[in-house]
């Protein structure tokens, strides 16, 4: 049986149960969810991309010194990882991203924070 719900960003554990064919089996699952389309407005106000569009290089910066980052990622329009940066990199400071060896084009910046996660669109030019 499989019910489905409102679920809000955050961490999850889901735990199924296999009782078919008179075997008891039970799995146990963990995943974060985020949404890339809908972010909280006021921890996405705590963010400045610039210059957007670029040409491939671009500052991120924290306004919001309560707020660490703990990974930003960048997919391309396929969804393919093309940048990454992991670790509690920064507060209150400002990141430099260079990702002039890509091509032309939208892509998906992903923040992830303390706080939750921020989607930003960002076009190459």
């Amino acid at each position: 049986m499989f019910v489905s719900t409102v679920v809000n960003a955050g961490n999850y554990l889901i735990i199924v149960h296999d009782v078919g064919n008179n075997d008891f089996n039970e799995d146990t699952y963990r995943f974060c969810l985020g949404f890339t389309g809908i972010d909280d407005e006021a921890l996405s106000a705590q963010f400045e991309v610039f210059p957007n569009p670029n040409n491939g290089n671009f500052y991120l910066r924290l306004l919001n010194n309560d707020i660490q980052i703990t990974e930003i990622s960048l997919y391309d329009p396929s969804g393919r990882l093309v940048k990454n940066y992991q670790g509690g990199m920064l507060k209150n400071e400002e990141i430099s991203i260079n990702t002039n060896t890509i091509s032309k084009g939208f892509y998906l910046l992903k923040i992830m924070t303390s706080e939750g996660l921020v989607t930003r669109k960002i076009m190459v030019r």
